[in-house]
């Protein structure tokens, strides 16, 4: 959940960059609402209205974890895709540490998806929350022309 929240917030800090956009089609436009709309359905995912058939939220995520860290990866795969749409000049200030990042994101959703201990999968989630903070922490803190 903190991995989401932290997440969300800088997702919604780099859609400013959109406004660099000079030329919008309704399928830029048709994007950016799937790519708003997978990220509800993590939440969605994450905060489902009745854990009764599982007993316990624990319970919950771990026979969920399959689609929580497919729709993970599906997000990752989208931020491709919105970073194309923000231009050659967003892929070239993201330089080495973008291609890497997205690399390292599908290994955490592979690796979650696999994971069958609810210990394993705490500290997956600690570790990608520390690597996901650190990251932005270092890469995105400033909105500006390129």
């Amino acid at each position: 959940m903190a991995w989401t929240l932290v997440s969300l917030v800088t997702f919604w800090w780099w859609e400013f960059r959109l406004v660099q956009v000079h030329q919008w089609t309704f399928e830029i436009y048709l994007f950016v609402i799937t790519y708003g709309a997978t990220w509800f359905l993590l939440c969605a995912l994450l905060f489902p209205d009745d854990l009764r058939d599982f007993g316990s939220y624990g319970a919950y995520l771990m026979q969920r974890r399959r689609w929580i860290f497919s729709v993970i990866a599906t997000l990752t795969l989208l931020d491709l895709v919105d970073t194309a749409i923000k231009g050659q000049s967003r892929w070239r200030l993201l330089g080495e540490a973008y291609p890497l990042h997205t690399a390292l994101m599908l290994v955490v959703c592979v690796l979650g998806w696999n994971l069958r201990t609810a210990r394993a999968q705490v500290v997956l989630a600690g570790v990608a929350l520390a690597y996901q903070v650190g990251y932005f922490a270092a890469e995105y803190f400033t909105i500006g022309s390129d």
